[in-house]
């Protein structure tokens, strides 16, 4: 038996493809929160990829009992997964895998400390998306998801669905957070992702966060391989002297749209605790490790975790935002 914990974006979009390929997982729910899922049907719709997704309701429950559990797909914010990891104690078959789908890196560290010998295989999903209303959601990018190689055989339960799952490469949760990194300024600036490939100084302003990250990266030793079919130094160049062809790239390989925004820009303005700490703070943390500084990507984390609690505040233009970076 399949189970996904957490029925935002994210959890709905796992849900979703596992009942598209004949699975019929169980959605745990909050308690609070059971009475919003009452409907007999799951939709994700699909703007670039033809038709709407219409499908059966998964099982819906906020008192699950694990005892049948195969997979456990955690889907919660990054900063949730402690306490679900806790929660599971105990609970968990043996050979039950979990799969935490959370941004940011070293949820495999949390799983193991909360449950020990519990086998794991973190999930980079790689697709945009968000919710237009329970257990329905708007795909904005070509659904896609990496699964480290502890759990490969997770990979044939989205068999015929439409859905690209491949394994991951070594190094793929940094690579993927190097992609993250662009997420708070879109956050400051209440940009989409097409925006920062058509405007110089957002794009400036990612560049700046992506090199003082893989400088981090390379002085730690650490692995990273980006979600494209290229090297950092290719991607890099790309963005800063063609963009509009990693622009094309994007929207006919990977379905991008226009609709596409960080879901960090839906945290912000709504006045929520974001994930900036787990991403260009992930950056900050590494380089604090080596005795050195990550002074960009912390100034990112000041400027969004100033805006905490913040109902819409005002977005930064673009240019205020640049140089703040190169001040920093």
């Amino acid at each position: 038996m399949n189970y996904v914990i957490g029925a935002g974006a994210v959890g709905t979009f796992i849900a979703g493809y596992l009942t598209a390929a004949g699975h019929q997982p169980t959605l745990v729910v909050r308690p609070q929160r059971r009475s919003n899922y009452d409907s007999d049907r799951l939709r994700i719709d699909r703007p670039g990829a033809g038709a709407t997704m219409r499908l059966p309701s998964p099982r819906i429950t906020s008192r699950p009992a694990y005892a049948d559990a195969s997979r456990v797909f955690i889907c919660t914010k990054r900063a949730q997964l402690p306490d679900v990891a806790a929660s599971l104690a105990g609970q968990l078959p043996d050979n039950c895998l979990v799969l935490p789908c959370v941004n940011g890196v070293g949820a495999e560290q949390v799983i193991a400390q909360a449950l020990p010998g519990q086998p794991c295989a973190p999930v980079y999903v790689m697709s945009n998306m968000r919710v237009v209303a329970p257990l329905h959601i708007q795909l904005n990018t070509a659904a896609e998801l990496i699964v480290e190689t502890t759990g490969r055989d997770a990979l044939k339960l989205f068999r015929g669905t439409g859905l690209k799952a491949r394994a991951a490469a070594p190094g793929s949760g940094w690579g993927k957070l190097l992609i993250n990194l662009n997420n708070a300024i879109g956050a400051l600036c209440q940009s989409g992702f097409t925006d920062m490939f058509a405007h110089p100084q957002l794009r400036q302003a990612y560049l700046l966060c992506l090199d003082e990250a893989v400088a981090t990266l390379e002085a730690a030793g650490q692995p990273y391989t980006m979600p494209a079919p290229v090297s950092y130094g290719v991607y890099r160049w790309l963005l800063a002297r063609v963009p509009a062809l990693p622009l094309w790239v994007a929207r006919r390989k990977n379905g991008l749209s226009d609709e596409a925004y960080p879901s960090m820009c839906v945290d912000l303005e709504a006045g929520r605790v974001t994930e900036v700490g787990f991403l260009n703070g992930a950056v900050v943390d590494l380089a604090a490790r080596l005795d050195r500084r990550a002074p960009v990507n912390q100034r990112v984390v000041e400027l969004v975790e100033a805006r905490h609690g913040q109902t819409a505040p005002t977005p930064l233009d673009p240019a205020a935002l640049l140089e703040e970076l190169q001040a920093a």
